[in-house]
């Protein structure tokens, strides 16, 4: 008979895998939000220390390319991993991506000029969140910039795979490999861009953390807790601030 509540009402309970030290807030995950975040469904820091303003590129990027960070899930496979795509993977990815995810929702991608970049000048992110995930990316290339938006559309359009040449690995924290995984493992990521004489983009060297889309509670950070000895309604309190265990009933009382 017990409910996950806020102010005595039973709360989404979002959840994913695993984290990469830190929560986003839900308004600057899901587009569907339209930029409000519960507060128990708001950005959180998990680990030790302080890496300063994720939302800002400098520190995020410091963030996620180190693994020396002090947090329950550290040694957790998908807590950090990295993968490199080439400029011919991105541009093979591009468009069919691109344009597939605008029928479904034509919110998560701008392009004036059709979701084909040609050839790719430059990747700049002009949005992340408090948490440090990615809430805006842009692909600017010879044709056209094109703009994705929210973490589902990132992951997919930067997706280590290739139907067409070499597979793409990705590697995890333990130095697991794997060939042409279907999307990015999660929104919480920065990068290193290579160029060649004329200035096109050779490649992007993706450092990232966490599994899943980052909001509520992570599973693998509850299963550290619950080893640790913590109970399950302190574990619930320190995912879902401000929320915790009670009993909801009905007005007859049933």
């Amino acid at each position: 008979g017990e409910c996950v509540v806020y102010e005595n009402r039973v709360i989404s309970a979002n959840f994913f895998s695993t984290s990469c030290g830190v929560t986003a807030n839900s308004g600057e995950v899901w587009l569907k939000s339209s930029g409000k975040t519960p507060p128990y469904l708001s950005h959180k820091k998990l680990y030790a220390g302080d890496f300063g303003d994720l939302s800002n590129e400098a520190k995020a990027r410091a963030f996620f390319e180190t693994k020396e960070v002090v947090c329950l899930e550290a040694d957790c496979p998908w807590f950090r991993w990295e993968t490199t795509l080439s400029a011919e993977v991105l541009a093979e990815n591009c468009a069919p991506r691109a344009e597939e995810i605008y029928r479904e929702n034509p919110a998560y991608i701008s392009a004036e000029n059709g979701f084909d970049p040609g050839t790719i000048k430059n990747i700049y992110v002009t949005e992340r969140g408090q948490g440090g995930n990615i809430i805006q990316i842009c692909i600017e290339g010879s044709l056209c910039t094109v703009k994705v938006n929210g973490e589902y559309a990132v992951r997919k359009v930067f997706a280590p795979c290739s139907a067409e040449g070499e597979a793409v690995i990705l590697t995890d924290n333990s130095g697991t490999k794997y060939k042409n995984y279907p999307m990015l493992p999660s929104g919480f990521f920065t990068y290193e861009e290579a160029f060649d004489e004329e200035n096109n983009l050779l490649s992007l060297k993706i450092y990232g953390g966490g599994f899943g889309h980052g909001v509520g509670l992570s599973q693998n950070g509850a299963k550290a807790m619950g080893e640790k000895g913590y109970s399950y309604d302190k574990i619930i309190e320190y995912f879902y601030p401000g929320a915790g265990v009670g009993k909801v009933f009905s007005e007859t009382g049933e």
